[in-house]
């Protein structure tokens, strides 16, 4: 949701007051309905965001997961060739100690074509990251605005039916 849309759910979030004396309410009832119709509007608009959100994050995270099995299958293949020709029984304990030291490692043994594809791979990682943390910004934002809907609508229900009370007392 960009930043004036945001804005006008903000505006359309206000209900208009009146003085409080004996013979007025608080709120106009009628602008309260239209409040509430307001924010059944809202509402839709809303859970429509989240899902958009919540799709993309999806999206970006089975990304994520291919790029880390297609790197790690990249730097297992660099390993394994590089065990063979330079016949290695094993692998030195420094190098298997974490993956960050394995991908270090396969990088430094790397033919120039295999650096450049773990290179690429890296950087459509931070994309995807990049792109997986906005996503989770606008639903959190997104959930953020539905719950003070939510708690508003709540209010809203609960005033009209406070005055209608009123109004049969009045009879």
């Amino acid at each position: 949701m960009d930043k004036e849309m945001r804005k006008r759910f903000w505006n359309d979030f206000l209900i208009p007051t009146q003085e409080v004396t004996e013979d007025v309410a608080y709120a106009n009832p009628a602008e309260v309905a239209r409040s509430l119709v307001r924010a059944r509007n809202w509402y839709g608009t809303i859970s429509e965001d989240v899902l958009e959100a919540v799709a993309h994050i999806e999206t970006e995270a089975a990304a994520l997961r291919s790029l880390e099995m297609h790197k790690n299958s990249l730097e297992q293949f660099i390993v394994a060739r590089t065990m063979l020709t330079e016949s290695l029984k094993a692998l030195p304990t420094s190098v298997a100690k974490n993956q960050q030291t394995m991908s270090v490692f396969a990088l430094s043994k790397a033919t120039p074509e295999e650096a450049v594809d773990l290179s690429d791979i890296a950087d459509k990682q931070r994309e995807a990251e990049d792109s997986k943390s906005f996503w989770l910004t606008e639903r959190a934002q997104a959930e953020i605005m539905r719950r003070a809907l939510e708690k508003t609508t709540d209010w809203l229900v609960q005033y009209i039916n406070w005055h209608k009370f009123e109004l049969r007392e009045q009879v």
